[in-house]
């Protein structure tokens, strides 16, 4: 637990790399603490750029996902309007059918009451 008078850990780290920028800007030899030090850093470093890289990509595939999503939901849009054209049009040709059907059976009645007449 830190007392109210401790720094924080981003102070003392800032004060670190400072002193480790000094140290290289002079030319000084650098420790074994201060190759501990850049090690660390680096690593952070990496791992919030692996972080954000993650991030990205799980948004990418959030994206992806969403465009999938609406692709199938435009697919079934578009086969449900299809199935009510197509039923539609069957509904049509069932009509024709049916008025073909009254059509030669009027003229099948014709027909007979013609020969009947002929006969």
């Amino acid at each position: 637990m830190s007392g109210e008078g401790s720094p924080s850990v981003g102070k003392i780290l800032k004060k670190e790399l400072d002193e480790l920028d000094r140290k290289v800007k002079s030319n000084e030899p650098l420790t074994e603490r201060d190759l501990l030090l850049l090690l660390f850093v680096y690593q952070q470093t990496t791992y919030t750029d692996d972080l954000e890289k993650m991030q990205n990509l799980l948004e990418r595939m959030t994206k992806l996902m969403d465009a999938i999503v609406d692709y199938m939901a435009s697919l079934r849009s578009i086969m449900s309007a299809t199935k009510e054209d197509v039923d539609l049009k069957v509904e049509l040709i069932n009509r024709e059918i049916q008025r073909l059907e009254e059509d030669i059976s009027t003229l099948r009645e014709r027909h007979v009451r013609v020969q009947g007449e002929v006969s």
